[in-house]
């Protein structure tokens, strides 16, 4: 077998600065890779493997378009299944390559020259690289995959929970307000004896606690509102000062009203 274990940390390949490895591979595949992230999509180091061994590797099942995690993984997987049929007894680390992080694939691409060097030495002059990759458009440039922590995808991401935390707080004011409302129709309901004098008092008192409170949790949502809007929080923080918020004016409320009903809206909201 030709071992590829052999080639040990200490030995001067994996001393070797990330523009010199960028540059080799380069020069070799004709590519413009600017970022070793960008190899953990697997096509490059495949077509690499294609360069020491011609015909060991079926490069037209490589994905030089791969966008996506599983995508990189299948790319990774075709390596290591020509590593094995070439008895290269070297173990890829597939998972971790694909998660495009940086100092996984610098060592591997470390490891790759060293082997890459003792194998293939100046054969690679000769070595067509456009030609062996075919039609396939060899477009590079993305350095993470889809649906991991790129920068674009983060920022989706806290715009979705932007959302969330919103809807979450809205829904909450409505419930309480709808569950305020039922409440104070219920009691008027309840007192049918009332001549009119006392029923036009009695509504007039309940629609001004009632309106006193929907501005209250009108106030309460446009604090949550600044709180969403705030940069530099995580997500997580955020929904802490929330529920923080949330505890202290349902707390505030309870010395002007039921306290029993309050008491079942705090466990509603809370889960206590």
């Amino acid at each position: 077998k030709m071992s590829g274990e052999s080639i040990g940390m200490m030995e001067g390949a994996f001393f070797v600065s990330r523009n010199e490895i960028l540059n080799w591979i380069n020069e070799v595949l004709r590519l413009n890779i600017s970022k070793i992230e960008q190899l953990g999509n697997g096509a490059a180091y495949c077509q690499l493997f294609d360069c020491i061994f011609p015909g060991k590797m079926n490069m037209s099942k490589v994905n030089w378009k791969a966008k996506h995690e599983y995508e990189y993984l299948a790319n990774l997987k075709i390596l290591q299944q020509a590593f094995t049929k070439s008895s290269v007894n070297k173990v890829i680390e597939i998972e971790k390559l694909a998660k495009a992080k940086y100092q996984d694939n610098l060592e591997f691409a470390q490891w790759f020259k060293r082997f890459f060097d003792l194998n293939c030495g100046s054969r690679w002059t000769e070595y067509d690289a456009v030609a062996r990759r075919g039609s396939a458009d060899a477009d590079q440039g993305d350095s993470k995959p889809k649906g991991t922590s790129s920068g674009q995808n983060s920022k989706k991401t806290k715009a979705a929970d932007h959302s969330n935390l919103t809807s979450l707080g809205m829904s909450h004011a409505t419930k309480k307000v709808k569950t305020n409302s039922e409440g104070t129709k219920s009691s008027l309901q309840g007192k049918g004896s009332w001549n009119k004098e006392n029923k036009s008092s009695e509504g007039k008192g309940s629609s001004g606690k009632l309106e006193e409170e929907v501005q209250a949790l009108q106030k309460q949502i446009s604090d949550i509102k600044e709180i969403l809007e705030e940069n530099g929080e995580s997500s997580d923080l955020k929904v802490v000062r929330i529920s923080q918020l949330l505890r202290a004016n349902v707390t505030g409320l309870k010395s002007g009203s039921d306290s029993k009903k309050l008491n079942n809206d705090e466990n509603l909201l809370f889960g206590n």
